[in-house]
Parts: structure tokens; C-alpha cells; sequence
């Protein structure tokens, strides 16, 4: 009987519960679900109840299902993994299941209860930040030969076939250039298609030539994207109606991605590409086209400085050769200036800052560049239980800067995101290490400020090379060279330069300023420079909040700037207090905030355990205590500690009595009414209630 009592209470319990939920019981059978459950695999209750995973999904995932339950059983705690799944629509979800053991007074474990987070649009955006990157990163390759003076076109061409071919994983492709004069396409560089037949070694003598018809168009696929001026791809070649067949010798044809370049109008160019690994995509036509457009600009380099020697050589006037020139010169500039915009708005993607969420922590962060792009950048990512960011400013500013800027970026977030490095001290040897590899900064240099806070610990690592050190308050303002030391600056020249870890503790409810020297170089008519003395008069004035960093860059705007500025603002936080004005309808807004607050800090059974008792607590505030009015206020303190979490709930009513808590400590079985105190009761470590104000607090740990 106690024990289909406590299944009845578990099943209310999970039903207030926002994501899918569900109880199997020794035998691996399901007992009952909640409603978001239902709702995410579009299936009843009574559907499951006394089924196993063998009689209700795929094979290949009961088979999972069974083995990791299995698995659950024989170590006991807590199990945390993840799988796809089978949406309610047929679509495939990726999912992070969470499972815990269910034992009964004796200490028998008698079921286990699970929960489904949805994490498919997480995965997405994570697969499109690492495309984002990928392509930044080969941007940034390719900027290297074009800016490289008497570099040839087919050397261009070479590079821009392996980064055309590394991003969309393909085997095989070509790189051509349109003659202005004939029309035709001619590869200057060429993959092995025809057992050796094909390749390209001495480009100069052996040319392979694509030509047109003789209406002008062009045949076969990759005719097709110059016809169109279009990028398209296909993944079932022969069945193309452009298609016309491959010659013999040739190897298949496994799908075709064709790009043309342009300038303006007229077809100046075409990349094309064949067997990927998988199949092409909208993202890979994406891509390509970016990369088409730097080769288009190498085109138009190319052929304006062929056009000047032209001009030199034929030794027309002086004044003719001036004109021509100008307007060679003006188209191109006409184009580098198309580039640049494409260059802004790609560089306000890579430098925008997307905080992960770590639940104790708050941060905002903005760039201001000095010209149209500039060359500071940083990002804030969280690893595990770290929480690892950077500042960087390149020295210079334009175009220059903000390519170098980029290919710093690509490589930092690829060590911090997909290798897990969180050390300072190995991203600085490393970062130090690739400067001198490529030999990018023998006239450039750059300053950093690295650090990687522990949310468990507040321990903060960090080193700067020759960048300004962050600015702190809390009781008082102040700066980490109080406590630490700032490194040399980093560049190709200076291999020797040695960075050691610095280490502090950050306070509670501190927060912090980390800045370019930009934000402290405007000034007024050439006058006085603002410097760190204006700072932190500022700041001492107005206090450090994310309000006066904005009014400092606001104000920044209204005079001299002279250097790029960007900064991100921490605020390190370990409790939340907040009102709200709830119905039923709008509880999901407090109970996805307060997950969000808690999740990463706790784990396991201390995270499942608050987030039920803090899901009760709302909700009999709201339903209960405040009827479901929503000019009623719901007022929710959360506070942090090292292994408890204590929250309270206070709402309008008058409902709420010691005594009235007390009693319904074994409420009766046909009654709703005390279930949900009674709930808290049980998960809660520590329940109290203030009567006269009408507020439940409780300690989970």
C-alpha cells in the first residue's frame, strides 16, 4: 500500500515538472510519465504503462535504453547520457538523459526516474559556430597569398581549391579563371580525376581549357553555375539536367558543387568541387561563395596590375596612362570596399559575445572599432566547470588588423572550445608558439589578458601580456596589479618571452571590468587623453556597474577616439532575487530562470530535488496563494552555497501556517489539497514558513 501511495505522489509531483519525465519501475517497466512527456513524443500514458522500451521504440534504441538501465541498476546514483530520439513529429532529437535510482525504506532500489532535456537546437548552434569558425579560418588562410606581392594567380587558385575542399570535406575539384578574350574557362589547378590523366604539373605550359559554346554559354555542370551566376549543388550528378556525361577514363561523378566568381556581372571564374564525404549542403554553397568572393578579388587585383604594366609597356601618355590607371584603380577600390562591408558584418558575427550559461555569473560585452573593422576581439566559454574568456587587441587598425584579429580568434576558440584547454598559461605558450610558426607578427604585435574562473571555487587563473588589467569592486574599486603582474606583449619576434599563472580569489558579489587600452585613449580635441585616472574617477563616481561601462562608451562616441575599444563585464552573483507577477500560464518563465541559476553549479540528486521543490513552492504560491491572480506579486530569493542551495517563495495570500504545514505531513490519499507542501516536505532538507509574511523557504543539499 506505501507503496502504491508513494508511485500516486511521485506521479503529481512530475506533472508539474516543465520537461519530460518518466518512472520505470525494477523489471525496466514504464509505471507512468508526466504531461510534457506525452506532449514530446506525441503519445498517452496509458500507451506505456507496463510496457518496456522492446514494445514501445526502435531496436537500436530500446537495445540503449535497456543496456544503460542495466547499467543504472548494478552501479547505483545518478546516470547522465546522450542519445537520439524519435520526436513527436517522426523528426530525430538530440537528448541528454538524466536518470536516478528509486529505493524503497529499506534501502531496495525499486525503480529508477528519469528526465529528457531537449538539446537539439543547442547541437545546431554549436555545428554552426564550428562552421562559423571554419570558414573565418579559412578567410584568414586565404588572406595571406592575396595581400602577398608577385604572387602568381594559379598559387592563389591552389590554395583557394584545398580551403574550398577542406571546408566542404570534398575529394576532388578544380579552380579556373574566364579569359576575358575567349570566354573559355581554363583550370590553373586540378584534382586527379582520370588515373594521372589530369593532373597538373608545370601550370604555366599545360593549361586545361573548359570552352564555351558557341552562343556563349557553357556546357555541362559546371556550366551550369556560370549559365546561372548562381552557386547550386547536386548530389545526384547523372540525373542533372545540365548533366552531359563525364569522358572516358574519368572516375563517377559523386555529386557537384559549382561556384561561380564574379565581378559584378561577368563571370570572372569558377570553383568547382566533387565527392564529399557526405552530401553537400545549403551550408557548403554558403561557404564557397564566401571564398569565391576573395578570389574574385584576387582576379581583379590581378588583372589591374596586368592592365598597368600594359599600359607601361605600350608607353602611351603620361596622362593617359594616369587616367586609366585612376579608373582601374577606382573600380578596384569600388570592390576592396564591397569587401570590407562583408568583412564588418562577418567580424560583428565572429567578435559577438554569446555567454554560456553558469548560473552564478552575469556578463555583457561590446566593440567599438576605430575605423570600419579593427583588430580587437574576445570570447567568454565555458568548459566543465570553468569559465574561460580573453580580450585581445592586434596592433593596428583596418583591414590589416582585423584579418590577423580573425585567424588569433579561430585558433584560440578552436584550443578553449574543442580541445578543452583552459590554462593561461598553455594558451599563451601555444598562442606564442603560432605567432612565431607563421611568421604573422614580426611587424605586428598583440596584447591579451587570458583568464579561467572556477565556478566551484572563485579562484580565478589569469596573465596578461602587455594588456590592462582588469578593474574589480566590490566594498572598493580596484585594480589585479594590486595582487599580480602583467608579461610582455606578444609577437613573432620575441619567442623567448616566458608567462606564468597568476592566481587570485574573486569575492562574492564582485564585479569586473575587462577592457582594451582604446577605452582610456579618446580625448577631447587632442587634449588631454582620458586615461586610467579618468576611469576610475568615473567609476568611483557613478559605482562599477553595467550601466556606467556603457555610459563611459557612450561617451567615448562623442569625442576623439583613437583606438579601437571593446570590454566584457562580469558580475559575479551568488543569489537572485527577483518579483514577478505570475498566472498558471506564465510559471515556465520563474521555473526555466531558476534552472538556469542553478544548473551547472549542482548536480545530480541536489539539482533534481530543487528543482521539484521549487516547482511546488511557485506553484502553490500562484494557484493558491495568490489565486491565480497576476496583479499579485510572487517574490523568489535564490542563494548559492557550496553543497546547499536555500531558496524562498513569498506571494499575497494568507494561506500559509505552521500548524496547516504540520498536519499534511501524511495528507489523506482522495484529498489534492496539502499534496504539493507535502512533496516539499519530503525533497527538502529543510522547509520553514514565515506566517506573518506569508513565506516558504527551503534548504536542499
Amino acid at each position: 500500500m506505501d507503496r502504491i501511495i508513494n508511485l500516486k505522489l511521485l506521479h503529481t509531483l512530475i506533472n508539474t515538472i516543465p520537461i519530460p519525465v518518466f518512472y520505470k519501475d525494477r523489471e525496466g517497466r514504464y509505471r507512468f510519465c508526466n504531461w510534457a512527456f506525452e506532449r514530446f513524443f506525441s503519445i498517452q500514458e496509458q500507451d506505456i504503462v507496463g510496457k518496456t522500451a522492446f514494445d514501445l521504440w526502435p531496436a537500436d534504441n530500446a537495445i540503449k535504453y535497456d543496456e544503460k538501465d542495466r547499467e543504472l541498476f548494478e552501479n547505483s546514483g545518478m546516470q547522465e547520457y546522450e542519445w537520439t530520439v524519435g520526436g513527436g513529429d517522426g523528426s530525430p532529437r538530440d537528448v541528454v538523459f538524466r536518470k536516478a535510482v528509486v529505493v524503497n525504506d529499506d534501502g531496495k532500489i525499486i525503480g529508477l526516474v528519469g528526465t529528457i532535456q531537449d538539446i537539439t537546437e543547442q547541437k545546431r548552434n554549436r555545428e554552426k559556430s564550428q562552421r562559423e569558425l571554419a570558414v573565418a579560418n579559412a578567410l584568414a588562410r586565404l588572406y595571406i597569398p592575396l595581400i602577398t606581392p608577385r604572387i602568381s594567380l594559379s598559387d592563389i587558385a591552389q590554395v583557394v581549391l584545398e580551403e574550398a575542399k577542406k571546408i566542404t570535406s570534398s575529394a576532388h575539384g578544380f579552380v579556373g579563371v574566364v579569359s576575358p578574350v575567349t570566354g573559355d574557362l581554363i583550370s590553373l589547378t586540378l584534382t586527379d580525376m582520370m588515373q594521372g590523366q589530369c593532373t597538373i604539373e608545370d601550370i604555366e605550359n599545360q593549361r586545361i581549357v573548359f570552352p564555351a559554346n558557341n552562343d556563349g554559354s557553357y556546357p555541362a555542370l559546371w556550366g551550369h553555375a556560370l549559365n546561372t551566376g548562381r552557386v547550386f549543388f547536386t548530389n545526384n550528378s547523372p540525373e542533372h539536367p545540365s548533366a552531359k556525361g563525364i569522358p572516358p577514363g574519368h572516375i563517377p561523378l559523386k555529386g557537384f558543387l559549382g561556384a561561380p566568381v564574379l565581378l559584378q556581372d561577368e563571370n570572372a571564374g569558377l570553383i568547382g568541387l566533387s565527392h564529399p564525404e557526405d552530401c553537400y549542403t545549403e551550408e557548403d554553397a554558403a561557404a564557397v561563395k564566401r571564398i569565391a568572393e576573395f578570389y574574385a578579388l584576387a582576379i581583379r587585383k590581378k588583372r589591374v596590375e596586368e592592365h598597368v604594366t600594359a599600359l607601361l609597356n605600350e608607353s602611351i601618355s603620361a596622362n593617359e596612362k594616369l587616367r586609366v590607371s585612376e579608373q582601374s584603380l577606382a573600380e578596384y577600390s569600388v570592390s576592396l570596399e564591397r569587401n570590407i562591408q562583408e568583412a564588418m558584418a562577418c567580424q560583428k558575427k565572429l567578435v559577438a559575445l554569446h555567454f554560456p550559461v553558469c548560473g552564478i555569473i552575469q556578463a555583457a560585452g561590446q566593440y567599438f572599432p576605430c575605423e570600419n573593422i579593427g583588430g580587437d576581439i574576445y570570447n567568454v566559454i565555458r568548459v566543465k566547470n570553468k569559465i574561460v574568456f580573453y580580450l585581445c587587441d592586434i596592433s593596428g587598425h583596418g583591414v590589416s588588423a582585423a584579418m590577423l584579429s580573425t585567424f588569433v580568434k579561430a585558433y584560440l576558440d578552436d584550443w578553449i572550445r574543442f580541445h578543452n584547454i583552459t590554462s593561461p598559461e598553455i594558451l599563451m605558450k601555444r598562442l606564442q608558439n603560432l605567432l612565431v610558426e607563421h611568421d604573422l607578427f614580426s611587424e605586428n604585435f598583440l596584447t591579451i589578458f587570458a583568464g579561467a574562473y572556477h565556478l566551484f571555487s572563485r579562484k580565478l587563473d589569469w596573465i596578461s601580456a602587455g594588456h590592462p588589467l582588469p578593474l574589480l569592486s566590490n566594498s572598493r574599486l580596484y585594480a589585479l596589479d594590486d595582487i599580480g603582474k602583467v608579461g610582455p606583449l606578444l609577437s613573432g619576434i620575441l619567442s623567448a618571452a616566458e608567462y606564468e599563472n597568476n592566481e587570485t580569489t574573486i569575492p562574492k558579489q564582485t564585479r569586473m571590468l575587462l577592457y582594451s587600452d582604446g577605452l582610456i585613449e579618446w580625448s577631447r580635441n587632442g587634449d588631454e587623453v582620458f586615461g586610467t585616472k579618468g576611469l576610475y574617477g568615473v567609476f568611483r563616481q557613478n559605482g562599477l556597474s553595467a550601466g556606467s561601462v556603457e555610459a563611459v562608451v557612450h561617451k567615448v562616441q562623442s569625442l576623439i577616439q583613437k583606438d579601437d575599444v571593446s570590454y566584457i563585464f562580469f558580475d559575479f552573483a551568488t543569489e537572485l532575487k527577483k518579483t514577478y507577477h505570475l498566472s498558471l500560464d506564465t510559471v515556465k518563465t520563474v521555473l526555466d530562470e531558476f534552472e538556469q541559476f542553478i544548473h551547472g553549479r549542482y548536480m545530480g540528486d541536489v539539482f533534481i530535488r530543487a528543482l521539484q521543490c521549487f516547482s511546488e513552492c511557485v506553484l502553490n504560491a500562484v494557484e493558491h496563494g495568490n489565486k491565480n491572480n497576476p496583479e499579485r506579486k510572487t517574490s523568489v530569493t535564490v542563494s548559492c552555497f557550496k553543497k546547499k542551495i536555500s531558496f524562498s517563495v513569498q506571494d499575497e495570500g494568507g494561506e500559509l501556517r505552521m500548524p496547516f504545514l504540520q498536519n499534511i505531513r501524511r495528507p489523506h490519499r482522495d484529498s489534492i489539497r496539502g499534496r504539493g507542501l507535502f512533496l516539499v516536505n519530503k525533497f527538502a532538507n529543510r522547509v520553514r514558513i514565515i506566517e506573518n509574511k506569508n513565506v516558504i523557504s527551503c534548504d536542499i543539499f
